[in-house]
Order: structure tokens, then sequence, then C-alpha cells
């Protein structure tokens, strides 16, 4: 696999000047990822040996904050108020960031969204370059890190998860019933490797469990489930029972439950969400709707507790960084 690290947004105002900065940023980043540490490099336009990322030992389960669920456990409170959700639901525009990192000229496409510790993580499809890309962005929607990777004909980036300090990526053919790369990313150091390969099937989307410390993946429009264990061990799989709707994007909810949202039918401006019960063996549904906001490719609901029931934001990331919140009141 080559991991192409790319500039700043000064640096790729245009996909010529793109493709020029790539190629003199890439030695240096090949010292960050082997380790090495490095305050400075010699720019240079020749094209240097592609890094290459080797499925190394099992990884490790990242440390977090979701704790073993017991008999006194509670459930987020996104599962609540998401359980009280329909399509009659009022969302009101609350904000809008301009997603002005894009480089002109260059056609992304974004597919997973994350909003995690104050910085905004969306993997990207670069249909001109033909690459998969994880963007970092502070909380204003300034670009931090664009980490380009592609592997053959694998480079299409899909749904992804952050937890602790790693963001897990599908990296896919673009067609159904092909392969995929399960990729790791450190999202303090940028360190990119590849957990393993699925040789069978597209994957469109991953969430990572820390109850069962396993991966969640859906295939080409999301008709099949599978989860393997970090080593890529297959320990399960299961048929989407839901129709009407694609899973392009999911996140995992504590405790043991995926809430993911997609396109309905291809269509980007309808889509919907669904809340997948993980520990059901029948993988039901808590609750679902369509809707016309959001439900494209990157989507994200977040849940903020308050005095009087809980305000639910819902995060699109399409031309810009659009939120849309409701509030769901304690009951009576």
């Amino acid at each position: 696999m080559r991991i192409l690290p790319v500039g700043s947004t000064a640096e790729r105002s245009s996909s010529r000047h793109r493709n020029r900065t790539r190629l003199a940023v890439i030695a240096g980043a090949a010292l960050a990822v082997a380790g090495i540490a490095t305050t400075a490099f010699a720019a240079t336009l020749s094209d240097p040996a592609p890094i290459q990322i080797q499925a190394g030992p099992a990884a490790q389960p990242p440390k977090g904050n979701v704790k073993t669920p017991g008999a006194d456990h509670r459930d987020a409170p996104l599962v609540a108020a998401f359980e009280q959700v329909n399509q009659n639901t009022v969302w009101t525009k609350s904000g809008s960031i301009p997603q002005t990192w894009q480089p002109a000229g260059v056609d992304y496409e974004q597919e997973g969204f994350k909003y995690y510790n104050g910085r905004y993580y969306i993997s990207v499809y670069d249909h001109t370059a033909n690459d998969g890309h994880l963007v970092i962005l502070d909380k204003a929607g300034t670009l931090i890190k664009d980490i380009a990777f592609v592997d053959g004909a694998r480079t299409h980036a899909g749904g992804f998860e952050v937890y602790g300090d790693y963001a897990y990526v599908p990296l896919a053919v673009d067609s159904a019933h092909s392969s995929a790369d399960i990729l790791r990313i450190n999202i303090k150091t940028y360190q990119v490797e590849t957990l393993f390969t699925v040789g069978y099937d597209h994957v469109g989307g991953v969430i990572y469990d820390p109850v069962k410390k396993t991966l969640v993946g859906q295939s080409w429009d999301s008709r099949t489930f599978y989860e393997w264990t970090l080593k890529g061990k297959l320990v399960g799989t299961w048929q989407n029972p839901s129709d009407y709707v694609g899973y392009q994007d999911c996140q995992y909810v504590p405790y043991e439950k995926m809430l993911c949202s997609g396109a309905s039918e291809g269509i980007q401006s309808h889509g919907g969400f669904d809340l997948i019960d993980l520990k059901d063996p029948d993988h039901a549904i808590l609750n679902g709707y369509p809707t016309k906001i959001g439900g494209g490719n990157a989507n994200e609901i977040l849940a903020t507790p308050t005095t009087d029931g809980v305000v639910l934001t819902q995060y699109d990331a399409g031309g810009s960084i659009d939120t849309y919140t409701t509030t769901i009141h304690d009951a009576d």
C-alpha cells in the first residue's frame, strides 16, 4: 500500500499543484510513518519509492472509556432519545461550516464523518486521483491533516469509526463483491497499518465494538454484515434486516448498538437512519426513520443531555458540514 500524505489547503490550490505537492512531501512522510523523528526534509519532484505498509502482528484493542456492561449499566443518552425520533420530528439547522479545505478542480466524495474530541474526521474518495483519504479538521473547519492511501485497485475509503487513538477505515475496490483492506490509523501520529484484507467482498463501512473487541463491517449497499476479530477472523455474518436504505456510514453507540445512515436507493437527498441492536441474534432495528436532511453518505448523530431532555445534533458532511438539532424532552 502507498500512503500519500497531502499538504495544506494553500499548497493545494489546483489539482496539478496537488499532484506536485504530493511528490514533494512523501519523502518526509516516509520518515514519519517509519517512526523516525524529523524536523525538515529536502523537497523533490522525483517520485520516491512507495511506502509499504505491512500487516503486522495482531493489533491490540485501544483503551477507552466504555466499560463492559454489567447488570446495572445504562445505555448512552442517544439510545433512548433516538428511539423517540420519527419522520415527523422537526430538526432545526443550527450551523454550517464551508469545506474550504477541498482543493479546486478535484472531485472529492465524502464517505464517512465523525466529530471526536473537538475535531472533524471525514473519509473521502477522490474520483480525480482515484485514491482514498482520511481528512482531519479543527472545530473551525481548518485542515489539520489529509492522509491519502491506495492499495492497487483498492482506492475507495468508506464509512469508518474513531475510538481511542485510532480510526478504523475500510479501503475497498470500487465495485460490489470485490475486496477491501481494513486500515487502522493512529490519529495522533498518523501512522497507518493494514489490520487485514477481506478478499471475498467489498466493505463499504466499518465500526469498532469495544465490548466484544471486534470490527463490524457492511458490504456494498449494506446487504450483508460481517464481524471480525482484529486479526481478521470472521466470527459472524448476517443479512441486513432493512431494505429501504443502503447504509454508508455507521457509528458505535454504547452499549453494543450501532446507528447507521445512508441514501435511499442511491438518492443522496433522501435517506434514513436505523439503530441496530448488536446483542440481538437477529440484529433487530430498534428504531429507524427516513429523512430528507442528511441520510446520504457522511452523517453522525450525537446526544447532549440537558435539564429537560436530550438535544440531538445531526451532522451532515457534503458540500459543507451542516448541523441540525432537535430536543427530545423528558417524559412527564
